[in-house]
């Protein structure tokens, strides 16, 4: 596909590759990219969206420039795909294949066009804390000092992540986490997957995921202890 092509020998988008490369491995270096889990993505263009995003199937923690992709969007990549495993050999003949959560990663570039990069983690706390509330709720969090993270600086702040259901179809997943995207709390909790979360450049959506992998550590602790309620 022409719409695909790897960052690797290209100047102007081996520096972005090479900031993504280094927050995936910090990443998965916490535990919250295992095996070849989450992906992480950074927009290059925007008339038409362009990102570079990781390929599919490959270790977070030991990418290379040409575990980069650059994907601009046509409406093709995944956009007819129940299951982005279907067909893929057609579809991406010849070319590697990108991260099948590529589309939700588009859908959070055209809900907020102030956002820079998207991660997505796969962490044991953020997957707990998903059954808290069910999809549609949104998980609440106090007044609690990392939440100056997110840009949050009044006393007694309390900020929520929405959930959304996980849902197998893609397309379907990537509306309902634009859907539910909140201005104000730069991330989606997905039932029983992870978080989607962006920021307006590669360091800054890296930060926000950590601030909110605390947010949900604290919670799933807290309950554990009977605290829950702070």
């Amino acid at each position: 596909m022409d719409s695909i092509r790897s960052c690797a020998g290209d100047p102007r988008l081996e520096p972005v590759a090479a900031q993504l490369i280094e927050a995936a491995a910090a990443l998965c270096a916490r535990g919250w990219m295992l095996g070849t889990s989450g992906s992480v993505s950074a927009r290059l263009g925007r008339d038409p969206l362009q990102i570079a995003v990781t390929v599919s199937g490959k270790d977070k923690g030991q990418l290379s420039t040409a575990d980069l992709l650059c994907v601009t969007d046509d409406g093709a990549v995944f956009d007819t795909l129940g299951d982005p495993r279907a067909s893929s050999e057609s579809l991406f003949a010849g070319v590697p294949r990108p991260s099948g959560e590529t589309l939700v990663h588009e859908a959070v570039y055209r809900r907020f066009p102030e956002a820079g990069a998207v991660m997505h983690v796969h962490s044991v706390d953020n997957t707990l804390a998903s059954f808290l509330v069910e999809p549609g709720a949104r998980l609440p969090f106090g007044d609690l000092e990392m939440i100056k993270g997110l840009g949050r600086w009044q006393a007694g702040e309390v900020v929520s992540i929405p959930v959304v259901e996980n849902l197998r179809d893609i397309p379907a997943l990537a509306r309902a986490v634009a859907a539910a995207a909140d201005p104000e709390v730069p991330g989606v909790l997905v039932r029983g997957h992870g978080t989607y979360v962006w920021g307006p450049d590669v360091e800054r959506a890296r930060r926000h995921t950590e601030i909110l992998e605390f947010l949900l550590s604290f919670e799933i602790k807290a309950r554990m202890l009977g605290l829950a309620g702070l």
